[in-house]
């Protein structure tokens, strides 16, 4: 019996990538809040992760970043290069 190949999922486009994190931060400002003092106090962590997140994002797609990557398979290893 063969062995099954695993497949690798495909990441999402970073326009795609983009809109689940400002959903994500409106979330946790939102959640933040409501939130009585005291509570959340991993929230702000959060929130700068996100934003940084974000921010590496938003640069990537104005460099075209991912755009310059090509994807290579071989007998080295598949993966994305220059």
């Amino acid at each position: 019996m063969a062995k099954k190949k695993k497949r690798r999922k495909i990441s999402e486009p970073p326009r795609e990538r983009i809109k689940k994190i400002k959903k994500q931060l409106l979330e946790a400002r939102a959640l933040m809040d409501e939130l009585p003092p005291g509570k959340g106090s991993g929230l702000p962590v959060h929130i700068f992760r996100l934003e940084d997140q974000l921010r590496i994002l938003e640069g990537h797609l104005l460099s075209k970043f991912d755009e310059r990557m090509t994807k290579v398979e071989g007998s080295f290893g598949s993966g994305k290069r220059r």
